[in-house]
């Protein structure tokens, strides 16, 4: 825009100026420092009020948190570049597939057509009735919120929107999941009827015992036993995005850990190698190739969902309690506080980061502890108080 030309502008009102000869009103707007430079707009309008008017609306969006950008940026387009070009930087594959589950299949359905600039607190809040309509629970309801505050909050940092919508709205209150587990009658019944069914077998073992996760006990490979010592180390989990196997190294430094094995579950490993070692000879394979101890007689990876459907079928098959398989996990911390294991054992064994963790997880065990144990000082303190009365009473 040429000096010249502004000369012939008049202004009339902030940002608002009047071009006599063309007979046009001229408003600025101003979006602030973007990228360390100044950004604005100019746009004409024929009448006084019709300027005033869209600068008004431009500050109140301004003032409501918005940044009514020039570019056509819908709320589908900003969470695509988010989970497409942002995330993959920082971000797990699954965790990343994750969020492109919510994003795809629910999200951009819903509300991806909203212009990013223009998402108001009810869109967010008829968007979470919509979920919860659909029969998601409020648990899975905030995983979608706490995604889109993160998306949002860097749409802020890059000045797409001046500040986060999801700032105004509460999070869904979460309910926390129950525990089940087996108690040890159980579980022998259970480790009784899947004698016959060798991989089911040793995957239950395993996890039984040791009470890893079920993406742990996946990753065990060979040259994760010491026979010698009768340790187990844990430094590789396997689990899946979509159909993909994913093969990665534990999440956190507590999960890298060394578990003795009993020698109950010692013997079963060295009689899995050993039909390993047959099953290499029958397919010609060489048994430098059968590297994971959960696998399919020719040395390949069983589906990551197997072991648990397996697991299902049986449970249903002898009408036994229903559990998942991550429930043997809890099993074994149940069995390990009954046989009194501190809570800081079993978190070490478990792999949490902390006790807390551990503590959170298994409150209605440590419940109970807790009353066990203010029942055992009463009584240790009644009978004490009778035996002085008593005392007290033959003086």
């Amino acid at each position: 825009m040429s000096n010249s030309k502004k000369v012939n502008r008049k202004k009339i009102a902030n940002n608002v100026y009047f071009d006599e000869s063309r007979k046009t009103y001229y408003v600025r707007f101003y979006y602030g420092m973007v990228d360390g430079k100044r950004k604005q707009e100019w746009k004409t309008f024929k009448t006084k009020n019709d300027a005033i008017r869209a600068l008004k609306l431009f500050e109140l969006d301004k003032v409501q948190g918005v940044s009514p950008s020039p570019e056509k940026l819908t709320l589908a387009d900003y969470l695509t570049y988010w989970v497409e070009d942002y995330k993959p930087m920082s971000c797990e594959y699954t965790t990343l597939y994750g969020y492109k589950v919510i994003i795809n299949n629910h999200i951009i359905p819903h509300i991806g057509k909203i212009m990013l600039k223009n998402l108001r607190v009810d869109d967010i809040n008829r968007y979470f009735s919509i979920l919860s309509n659909e029969g998601l629970s409020n648990n899975t309801i905030k995983k979608h919120y706490n995604l889109l505050k993160s998306a949002l909050s860097q749409a802020v940092r890059e000045d797409k929107i001046y500040f986060n919508v999801m700032d105004k709205i509460a999070p869904p209150k979460t309910t926390k999941k129950e525990v089940s587990f087996y108690t040890a009658e159980e579980l022998a019944v259970l480790l009784d009827v899947i004698k016959t069914k060798p991989a089911l077998d040793i995957a239950v073992n395993i996890s039984a015992f040791t009470g890893l996760r079920r993406e742990e006990m996946l990753g065990l490979k060979w040259d994760c036993v010491d026979f010698k010592n009768s340790i187990l180390t844990i430094k590789e989990v396997v689990t899946k995005a979509g159909d993909t196997v994913i093969i990665k190294k534990p999440k956190t430094k507590a999960s890298y850990r060394k578990i003795r094995i009993p020698n109950y579950l010692l013997d079963k490993l060295k009689i899995l190698r050993d039909e390993q070692a047959r099953n290499a000879k029958l397919f010609n394979i060489p048994l430098e190739e059968y590297k994971y101890i959960f696998c399919k007689p020719d040395g390949s990876l069983y589906h990551v969902n197997y072991v648990s459907s397996m697991l299902k079928n049986v449970i249903e098959q002898y009408n036994l309690k229903p559990i998942r398989f991550h429930d043997l996990r809890h099993t074994f911390a149940s069995i390990a506080h009954e046989q009194g294991v501190s809570i800081f054992d079993i978190s070490k064994t478990l792999g949490h980061s902390t006790i807390a963790t551990t503590s959170n997880i298994y409150t209605h065990l440590f419940d109970e502890t807790n009353s066990k144990t203010i029942n055992s000082v009463a009584k240790s303190i009644e009978e004490a108080r009778t035996k002085i009365q008593k005392e007290n009473s033959d003086e």
